[in-house]
């Protein structure tokens, strides 16, 4: 969490927290769109059913993009 800390101001006192991403050397690529992959996209849909299933189980979420890429 002190690392967490360092990269961004929005941790919001949490106890828990998920980081989530894929690597960028298996994305899969749309082959009918040149350029275009699904990483984002994919890591957002796991994101989203987790905070789904932790509202089930009665935890607040809060999706934090605020990040440096570097």
């Amino acid at each position: 969490m002190n690392k967490l800390t360092e990269l961004t101001p929005c941790v919001y006192g949490a106890k828990t927290v998920f980081i989530l991403a894929y690597d960028t050397n298996i994305k899969w690529y749309n082959p009918l769109e040149d350029g275009n992959h699904s990483g984002i996209e994919d890591v957002s849909i796991v994101a989203t059913y987790m905070m789904l299933q932790a509202a089930e189980l009665g935890l607040n979420t809060c999706w934090v993009n605020f990040f440096s890429k570097a």
